[in-house]
């Protein structure tokens, strides 16, 4: 796991409000490309596991989403069409449909939240962004979405005004 460089207080602050349950349930973390964005999503992630689990738990856990395959958390982003074996030029209705299934679906660990991670929703279309709209207009219980955007203007104002 790469090691967050910089944005200490704002993960402290993060950390401390997930901790407490007291942690908007969607936030768009924004910047230029290469910032760590991402890397500051997944030490957030990895140190709730600190937080909940030790010993073989913590490194089943941290294997679990280290290898994209953790049942609680979800990772959005664009993918390779079936047909044309070529990745898409955004995030389709398909995959918002998919992640609405998985928010609907019982949690397979129920003492850790359920989390989304949206990497980049400056690849959502107009269509999968309005899909999208929906998800965060009804956040289920125990859930968190994470978007990452390059460049916040691109995201829709409606989502903006959903998201701290």
């Amino acid at each position: 796991m790469q090691e967050l460089i910089g944005h200490d207080t704002e993960f402290k602050i993060i950390t401390n409000k997930f901790k407490k349950n007291n942690l908007h349930s969607s936030i768009i973390i924004h910047g230029p490309k290469g910032i760590g964005k991402r890397t500051f999503i997944n030490n957030l992630v990895l140190n709730a596991f600190n937080d909940k689990y030790d010993g073989k738990s913590l490194a089943h856990h941290t294997n679990l989403f280290l290898n994209l395959s953790h049942p609680n958390i979800k990772i959005l982003k664009r993918e390779a069409d079936k047909k044309t074996k070529k990745i898409t030029s955004s995030i389709t209705i398909d995959q918002i449909r998919n992640i609405r299934n998985f928010l609907n679906e019982s949690s397979s660990i129920i003492d850790l939240p359920k989390i989304i991670i949206i990497d980049s929703a400056d690849d959502f279309n107009l269509n999968s962004a309005n899909a999208f709209l929906k998800t965060l207009e009804e956040p289920s219980n125990n859930t968190y979405i994470f978007l990452i955007s390059h460049k916040i203007s691109s995201l829709l104002p409606t989502i903006r005004s959903r998201c701290l």
